[in-house]
């Protein structure tokens, strides 16, 4: 136990040192470096890892509505979403398992929900999926298209506020048209305890991107 909390200290330090390097390449907009910071990142440390401990929390506390602030939003969204592009169309060409459909719900947070969506996608393929991330749309055109790829998981990722009616309604409504396995992420992970559901065993909330993992590992495995 005294090993993994020291193993858990020391990553802390390794993601506190990390975010300070980008914010600060951040603030001087330099492209160069912090794409060297994310190159050398990616090849230590697993995906998940990385987004839950370091680029969604950094992406989180980009946020804000001052001119300087959205600003350095808009530069490290771009520079993240090409980085990210490139390493998804280099590792789709390996990616050789199951088909899994990834979906955004309740786009009106575009800035953040299609990075942590292109980090789901990424992440996905790393780890040998066949993922197809259709960005936002509706969960009803979200089925038709699961059917068509013969998914076998689809992913509904939601960063944004939400109306945990409609997602209610949609969720109900998925489950009596399809047996596709539905994995909730984001903001509805954190709102689906209180949908009352009853006890839906296709319908897996994952509250951080290993959870997901994890889920997908066990779907996928079952």
């Amino acid at each position: 136990e005294k090993k993994t909390n020291e193993f858990m200290e020391e990553m802390d330090s390794v993601w506190v040192s990390l975010s300070a390097q980008i914010h600060e390449h951040i603030n001087a907009f330099h492209r160069t470096r912090i794409e060297h910071v994310l190159a050398d990142t990616f090849a230590l440390y697993p995906v998940e890892m990385i987004a839950d401990h370091l680029l969604i929390p950094l992406i989180g506390e980009l946020r804000g509505d001052g001119i300087g602030q959205i600003a350095k939003q808009a530069f490290f969204s771009n520079v993240l979403q090409e980085y990210l592009q490139a390493a998804i169309y280099r590792q789709r060409q390996a990616a050789q398992g199951e088909k899994i459909l990834l979906v955004s719900v309740y786009g009106n947070a575009v800035y953040s929900s299609n990075l942590e969506s292109l980090l789901i996608n990424y992440s996905c393929l790393v780890y040998q999926y066949q993922a197809e991330y259709l960005g936002h749309v509706d969960l009803k055109v979200a089925q038709v298209c699961a059917e068509a790829l013969h998914a076998k998981i689809i992913v509904v990722i939601g960063y944004e506020t939400l109306n945990p009616g409609e997602l209610q309604l949609h969720l109900k409504s998925w489950r009596e048209k399809s047996a596709i396995p539905i994995v909730l992420t984001g903001n509805l992970a954190l709102v689906y305890p209180v949908l009352n559901l009853g006890e839906q065993e296709a319908i897996y909330p994952c509250t951080t991107m290993q959870q997901v993992h994890a889920a997908l590992n066990q779907l996928v495995k079952g």
